[in-house]
């Protein structure tokens, strides 16, 4: 076989299943419903839950200091869950 032929028929092959691979999703995969009116959107994100308030490091256990130093009690829950935010890059070796 000659390297122009593999080059053909590697092409055709990629075509062939390129094309199947589309109409596969155009058979499979159901439209989107695009007729919503502003109106109805409005309300859909009216609807919505309201995004849980964001938590700072500090909020309910101030204070917490940045240190590295392993802690003199145990967290709470609260406070470790902030903790290894602060934390989470830290290396191991480093941070207690």
């Amino acid at each position: 076989m000659q390297p122009w032929q593999a080059i053909v028929l590697i092409s055709v092959g990629l075509l062939v299943t390129n094309l199947v691979t589309i109409g596969a999703v155009a058979c499979f995969c159901p439209a989107r419903r695009t007729d919503s009116s502003l109106t109805e959107i409005g309300q859909r994100i009216g609807d919505e839950p309201s995004e849980p308030r964001n938590r700072d490091a500090a909020i309910g256990v101030w204070p917490i200091s940045w240190t590295h130093a392993a802690p003199a009690s145990p967290f709470t829950v609260d406070e470790a869950h902030i903790v290894m935010q602060q934390h989470r890059r830290c290396n191991a070796d480093v941070c207690a």
